[in-house]
């Protein structure tokens, strides 16, 4: 990492958009990865470099601010400009996410009051590299993701919407709450797929969901795996259902709509 932005090479920070852009990076990987792996460093840097150039005042808010305003951009982008932005959903993803948002303001601090002493640069204000890093971040937003799940299963238990009145319930949402429930405590290496959620959802509504088997032409979809909820032929791509019509065609479909249909199948 360096501070004067015109030798910043931010190739690698492009390539993480791209992934997340063509769903090969989930969210919170993209989230974990920048928090952990990034800002992280960022944040440690500029603090050394601040207490290196204390004693000149001008110098140190001139280079940190340039810093700071090249870092906000080229991560958090602008809304004004988010029509012409390739990157916009990846940036607009960082620029709602609390804990990225922290280090921005830290960097702030950094740059309001000058040279932090050593004493007050410790792991509570600026996170070092060597104790935060991608998959200590992840196990993090892993563990409160399924935290707030399970808060939101006993909120529903207790209001009777789990239970009774699912009509006013995402049918994804439900079925990923349940599965955050049954995650084995302490351990929070595995996030459901868009897979465990059908396949939950199937499951609460005992409908039959299994892999389609045959040839390849019936058993996949361009090279996709072809799975049978009830006797409705279906796939999955980038956490959208679709469904074979009657007409042989593929069309995106609800889960709400799907499960309609095949419990009408077989009821």
């Amino acid at each position: 990492l360096v501070l004067e932005s015109k030798r910043e090479d931010w190739t690698l920070v492009d390539i993480l958009f791209q992934l997340h852009k063509d769903r090969l990076l989930t969210s919170v990987e993209l989230l974990s990865v920048v928090e952990g792996e990034i800002l992280s460093h960022w944040c440690t840097t500029m603090c050394d470099w601040a207490q290196e150039n204390a004693t000149d005042s001008n110098l140190h808010g001139k280079l940190l601010g340039e810093n700071y305003l090249e870092w906000k951009r080229h991560l958090l982008g602008h809304d004004g400009l988010m029509t012409e932005d390739e990157y916009a959903e990846g940036r607009r993803l960082l620029r709602n996410d609390s804990p990225v948002c922290r280090h921005f303001f830290a960097a702030l601090l950094m740059i309001q009051h000058g040279a932090w002493s050593g004493s007050n640069r410790t792991e509570k204000n600026f996170p070092y590299p060597s104790t935060t890093n991608y998959r200590v971040v992840l196990s993090r937003r892993t563990a409160e993701a399924n935290r707030m799940s399970a808060e939101e299963l006993s909120r529903m238990d207790a209001t009777g919407l789990a239970s009774k009145d699912r009509s006013t319930i995402d049918p994804s949402q439900d079925a990923r709450v349940r599965l955050a429930s049954q995650q084995i405590p302490g351990n929070h290496s595995h996030t459901p797929t868009f897979r465990d959620v059908v396949a939950e959802f199937a499951r609460d509504r005992d409908i039959l969901f299994q892999p389609r088997l045959g040839d390849n032409k019936t058993r996949t979809v361009d090279g996709k795996q072809v799975f049978l909820m009830g006797s409705i032929p279906v796939y999955l791509d980038s956490n959208v259902v679709y469904a074979q019509q009657k007409d042989k065609d593929w069309e995106p479909i609800s889960l709400d709509e799907l499960g309609r249909r095949a419990t009408a199948v077989h009821p």
